[in-house]
């Protein structure tokens, strides 16, 4: 259910350097927050690895509209899972290969992201006020009721 303590350091670990790699590559001294270490957690649960997610920062520090406006990269921003995934596939979005989109429109997507990002956030601030999560809150489904999932 919970993290043990091992893996909780492990996690810290594997942050640290996430910060660390990050701040080579954008030449910022970021120390890290809550809200981008949840999201990173969560990108981790999910299965992606620390090098995904360094690639998805290298990709979007070279993106020419984040050349010139290079304080929106941060860490909270990168690690978000819509940004994540843009900026790992540079710039096109794709889904899990357990997700079917063939069948959805443009608009069923983005709502499904709306609802992705709202979930998470939910289980930010959850965490923020150091709740305990009930097997409720943490199977609770975040894409949309109109899904064809």
């Amino acid at each position: 259910m919970g993290m043990d303590y091992l893996e909780q350091i492990e996690i810290d670990k594997l942050y640290k350097d996430f910060i660390m790699r990050f701040n080579t590559i954008t030449k910022f001294q970021y120390r890290g927050d809550c809200y981008s270490k949840m999201n990173f957690i969560a990108r981790i649960n999910e299965g992606s690895t620390l090098d995904e997610i360094i690639t998805a920062t290298q990709n979007c520090f070279s993106d020419d509209w984040h050349k010139q406006n290079p304080k929106v990269l941060t860490p909270k921003f990168i690690t978000r899972s819509d940004q994540f995934q843009k900026y790992l596939f540079n710039g096109v979005l794709l889904q899990k290969e357990s997700q079917v989109v063939e069948n959805k429109s443009p608009e069923q997507i983005h709502n499904e992201m709306i609802e992705k990002r709202r979930y998470e956030d939910k289980l930010s601030m959850l965490a923020m006020k150091k709740h305990k999560y009930t097997e409720e809150e943490l199977n609770e489904p975040y894409i949309s009721k109109n899904s064809n999932l």
